[in-house]
């Protein structure tokens, strides 16, 4: 079994100048817990977890009404840049390793430059379910 069999295509991505406050409302209407940061090419610059919006919006700075104050938060500025990535035909084995070893949640699918998928944790735990049961 390799990403291609797990992976969810077609990956929300957002980009550095959005504010926070949209990203979360992008990730609550898509029902996911991670984006993926792109330039205007399509290039990869980092990932947002909806953890990192909860501790943006959740910051000891904001005094007032949280919505406006993610406003003013870009996503530069809360990104984990230059995440690991991970190929299509990786085993899922390979992909446990990597979340494991460097302590992450999500892994972008890159094919030949391209984002053409996103893997999660969640995932990796759908397949250990199932062959398990």
């Amino acid at each position: 079994m390799n990403m291609l069999d797990i992976m969810t295509p077609n990956v929300i991505t957002v980009h550095e100048s959005d504010n926070v406050a949209t990203v979360c409302d992008i990730m609550t209407q898509a029902k996911t817990r991670h984006v993926v940061v792109v330039t205007p090419s399509g290039k990869i610059q980092g990932i947002v977890s909806d953890r990192d919006c909860n501790l943006a919006i959740q910051s000891p700075f904001e005094d007032g009404d949280p919505i406006k104050f993610a406003q003013g938060i870009l996503v530069k500025q809360i990104m984990a840049p230059m995440p690991h990535c991970i190929t299509p035909h990786a085993s899922v084995a390979e992909a446990a390793q990597l979340m494991l070893e460097y302590k992450i949640s999500a892994l972008p699918i890159m094919r030949d430059g391209t984002l053409i998928g996103i893997v999660t944790t969640t995932d990796l735990l759908k397949v250990l379910a199932a062959v398990t049961v």
